[in-house]
């Protein structure tokens, strides 16, 4: 009875089972407490510092959060593993802000000071509920950090360093109250920055609407109606001037003809600019008329009009002035000016002392002093308007505009300016904070480098912050206003006290009436304005470099890198950049790198809500999330992220043949000892090359973490794997390693091989299949060592092969057996090879031809397997003389091959690639029974079987 065959031999399965069996990994990363042994395994190590931009404490995870919570995973991986930096990461919240309290305020019945106690309390046992939810999802994928020290910027002592930057600033001169339009959601009564906006397509309702002439140098003007152009016939009632273009041409018109459906009258006469005139005709059915006059810019300026709802109550007059943002692109060269509704119509009223009314409410609707209209909804008004401007013959025109236009990116409702009294931190004025802000851009890395350009222009083209908000829920600005001033009250001592009482009893006290009692002496309680509006939650993640970098001596300043999502360059990028440039005078980072959003395979943006949502839940309750985590580390980040059912099908079948490579190793390593290890010098050619590409393959990945290039890193390990080691190495080496005599150095040498690769492999795995490469670690502990990883200690039964793989470095995990407490192997400079690099790249060519005259063979049912063949290659003389290097036959998976001068080949043979030539013949002999090749020696065999194999027989 035979021996047999070396079969490989694994606990390692076929089948991963990843969502059953990562959670116990999971368990025993937290048993051992590995960041922590992480972080002292990296002691006295340089530091890497990937500071955490806060997710919104309000929900479960969805897809991007995976997305950008692996790739900042892979990051710190990549640096702690290939790097060996002690790679810190404090992971964050961001728990303020209106969509909690909004989600509260349902449940909050109280009144008066007790209701924003009780709505405060409500909010923060909500976001705890909801931060405690997200920390077990973004553990359930894998992300290493410091779960149990995270940082919130609802904690008191959070809360309270917020406050106290927020008074740096103040005390600095950059904050000041002001009367400015700004970006006002009705929806939820509060005033939003910049990075809370998004821009949709919608179609609304535009307007031409008539102002009638009143009052002109020429007298015969009068009665002309001036035509303005709105496409929120809301601010009607706002109105208080309109503006023209100093450079365009206007023309005085009179209606000779209509169509059925015109507004205007025959003999009617309109003031429009020239070059929208026949624009203006076409929109409002005008089938003829004559050009009375040209009308000069001098005489503009002199024009009087009546609002167009003179008689209902808008009795004012309403004059024209000279306006750099007039153009003839759309309306009619004259824009409807309402000053307390847009940014250009306020700088109007400022310049010429155009009064600034105040018509719409906190909630959207008109006040009770504006008449016709009080106490309408401005979304619900035009149809009224519509009406009161048909009656009083002013409306000229109306259709349907298409435009972007500003949303809540929160509530996804529609926004308005509106001006209202808000507190700002001044970008221009003595402290020019944009231009220190811009100054420090240059010094920063950014990727893409077209970030450098989009936070640039971004920068250079905001308005001041306005930085308060009219909730409750969030850290109120904490300020005291003098009365007859104006002037918020600084003083060290009582700012001081403010923040101590934060620390202790969190920014609730601000709310409670006892607050009264820090004022300085000699202030009055009645002197005072205490404001109550919180801060922008922008300025809150804007701040925590400072809180958490500076507030701690475990971390450093500035952070290493920000990696977010691209929206960013308006958001957390540059309220932390503006504070920094404040408080510090340079950059809080020095890297930034940026990330798409994730989009269905139909290229259309991934919907929470819609039918075409994918949740990481779902895909690690059926794939795995290391499945999850390749998605991410194979897709191409630095545009938008497509994910759907076929893209993870194409993720799952990448995963396998990552882990078939890793188990076919482990199957060939099985018993595997310290005396079988083959010097390098000793292997045979093709051994010595996979040490090379193996040296390659580790210099390659290591440069494209470095950039940040995780695809390119995952997709160069996919094609060695799949490539070099199962479409040739294996296949090659298949033999050797099942049927050689166990002490044949070859047979050692290709074991000896897969050891090394093994160890590269899984640390170059580590970072992006954290679950699979620590799986693969344990199943080489309890197969080839012999000890339980997860409850043994490393040490505590050593063996001499453990000593020798601690040694020389393929694995330095210190106390427990761990991947992710290890180093990338640090490959000798002796491995790269790029001689034999060239001979076996010559040999794998000349092994395609023969494999394609092996095919035809097989088409022509000459031969059934290519161990029945024999064959003649007669080739090139750059393919010759590498007979001695490596066996033909193992090398073309053939029972016999010979190499011959391509001059020598007869006719028959077939035409391959390379220009080589290929006769496939019947191998000679008798098949053995152990290895199946077809040999002559096997013949006069009594056991059917090879030399070969009767050696290994007979072995011990």
């Amino acid at each position: 009875m035979y021996k047999g065959v070396f079969l490989p031999k694994t606990s390692f399965p076929l089948k991963g089972g990843l969502p059953i069996n990562e959670p116990k990994l999971l368990e025993w990363w937290e048993k051992i407490d590995i960041y922590s042994v992480r972080r002292r395994a990296r002691a006295g190590a340089a530091k890497f510092v990937l500071h955490d931009g806060p997710p919104y404490a309000n929900g479960r995870i969805h897809i991007g959060h995976a997305l950008n919570k692996i790739l900042k995973d892979i990051t710190n991986r990549c640096k702690f593993t290939m790097d060996g930096l002690d790679a810190v990461f404090v992971p964050g919240w961001d728990c303020h802000g209106l969509p909690i309290e909004a989600k509260v305020e349902e449940s909050v019945s109280e009144v008066g000071a007790q209701l924003s106690i009780e709505l405060r309390r409500k909010c923060r046992e909500f976001a705890n509920h909801w931060l405690s939810v997200q920390k077990a999802e973004f553990k359930r994928l894998g992300v290493l950090g410091d779960w149990e020290n995270p940082y919130k910027t609802m904690d008191f002592e959070f809360e309270a360093r917020i406050v106290e930057q927020f008074f740096k600033m103040l005390e600095m001169g950059y904050v000041y109250r002001g009367v400015k339009p700004v970006m006002w959601s009705v929806s939820e009564q509060t005033a939003l920055a910049e990075a809370e906006i998004e821009y949709k397509d919608v179609t609304s309702k535009s307007v031409n609407v008539g102002f009638p002439v009143c009052d002109a140098d020429d007298q015969k003007l009068v009665g002309a109606k001036v035509v303005i152009w709105t496409t929120t016939p809301w601010t009607i009632p706002a109105n208080r001037a309109i503006c023209y273009g100093e450079s365009l041409q206007y023309v005085l018109i009179r209606v000779t003809s209509v169509g059925d459906m015109a507004r205007v009258c025959v003999g009617d006469s309109l003031i429009v600019c020239g070059q929208r005139l026949e624009e203006l005709c076409k929109l409002a059915t005008i089938s003829s008329y004559d050009i009375e006059r040209q009308i000069s810019s001098g005489e503009l300026r002199n024009i009087v009009c009546k609002h167009p709802l003179c008689e209902e109550g808008y009795c004012f007059e309403v004059r024209l002035f000279p306006g750099e943002h007039v153009t003839d692109e759309v309306g009619t060269g004259f824009v409807h000016t309402a000053p307390g509704h847009g940014i250009e119509d306020f700088g109007i009223a400022q310049k010429y002392g155009i009064e600034i009314p105040e018509i719409v409410a906190p909630d959207g609707k008109f006040v009770h002093s504006v008449p016709l209209f009080a106490g309408m909804h401005i979304w619900k008004s035009f149809a009224d308007i519509e009406l009161a401007l048909i009656k009083h013959s002013a409306l000229i025109s109306c259709s349907n505009y298409k435009h972007s236009y500003p949303h809540s990116w929160r509530s996804k409702q529609p926004l308005i300016y509106r001006t209202t009294p808000q507190w700002f931190i001044s970008l221009d004025g003595e402290r020019d904070l944009r231009a220190a802000a811009l100054a420090i851009i240059p010094n920063v890395r950014w990727r893409p480098e077209s970030s450098e350009n989009r936070i640039s222009s971004m920068v250079q083209g905001r308005p001041d912050w306005c930085i308060s908000r009219q909730r409750r829920w969030g850290v109120p600005l904490c300020l005291f206003v003098d009365k007859d001033t104006g002037k918020p009250i600084i003083n060290s001592d009582m700012n001081s006290r403010i923040v101590e009482l934060i620390e202790k009893q969190g920014s609730d006290v601000w709310f409670l009436d006892e607050i009264f009692d820090i004022l300085p002496d000699g202030v009055r309680r009645s002197s005072v304005e205490k404001i109550d509006d919180i801060i922008d939650v922008w300025f809150e993640s804007g701040v925590t470099h400072m809180v958490v970098l500076r507030g701690s001596s475990d971390l450093s300043w500035p952070a290493d890198l920000y990696f977010e999502g691209s929206d960013q360059h308006r958001g957390w990028f540059q309220s932390s950049l503006l504070t920094s440039a404040a408080l510090e005078k340079r950059a809080p980072f020095e890297e930034v790198v940026t990330h798409g959003f994730v989009i269905d395979e139909d290229g259309i943006k991934m919907s929470k809500s819609g039918s075409n949502g994918v949740s990481p839940q779902d895909v690690i309750a059926k794939m795995g999330a290391d499945v999850l985590r390749l998605w991410v580390a194979s897709s191409d980040y630095s545009g938008d992220v497509s994910v759907g059912e076929t893209i993870l099908k194409h993720t799952g079948d990448m995963y396998r043949r990552f882990r078939n490579t890793l188990r076919y190793l482990l199957g060939g390593l099985d018993g595997f000892t310290v005396e079988e290890v083959v010097g390098l010098d000793e292997m045979p050619i093709v051994e010595k090359w996979v040490h090379h590409k193996l040296f390659e393959l580790q210099k390659n990945v290591k440069k494209y973490v470095d950039e940040y290039d995780f695809k390119a890193a995952v997709h160069a390990i996919h094609h060695f794997c799949n490539n070099d080691l199962s479409a040739f190495y294996f296949d090659v080496r298949k033999d050797s390693l099942y049927c050689d005599c166990e002490s044949a150095v070859r047979r050692r040498a290709v074991r000896t091989t897969f050891l090394h690769t093994f160890f590269i492999l899984i640390h170059l795995l580590a970072p992006f299949l954290c679950f699979t490469s620590e799986e693969a670690m344990h199943s080489f502990a309890i197969d080839v060592l012999g000890i339980d990883p997860m409850s043994e200690i490393v040490g505590q039964k050593n063996s001499a092969l453990m000593e020798y793989v601690l040694e020389k470095g393929l694995c330095v995990c210190g106390k427990f057996w761990s991947v992710h407490l290890s180093k990338c192997f640090d490959i000798p400079f002796g491995w790269k090879n790029e001689a034999v690099e060239k001979t076996v790249s010559n040999l794998r060519e000349i092994r395609s031809a023969v494999t394609e005259a092996l095919e035809k063979s097989r088409e022509n049912k000459e031969i059934t397997s290519s161990l029945q063949a024999s064959v003649s290659v007669y080739s090139p003389s750059r393919y010759s003389g590498f007979e001695d290097e490596i066996s033909l036959a193992e090398l073309f998976l053939t029972s016999n091959a010979e190499m011959l001068g391509i001059g020598d080949a007869p006719r028959d043979s077939y035409d391959c690639s390379g220009g080589v030539k290929v006769v496939v013949k019947k191998a000679d002999g008798e098949k053995c029974d152990r290895c199946w090749k077809i040999l002559p020696e096997v013949k006069i065999s009594e056991m059917r079987l090879c030399k070969r194999c009767l050696c290994a027989e007979s072995s011990d």
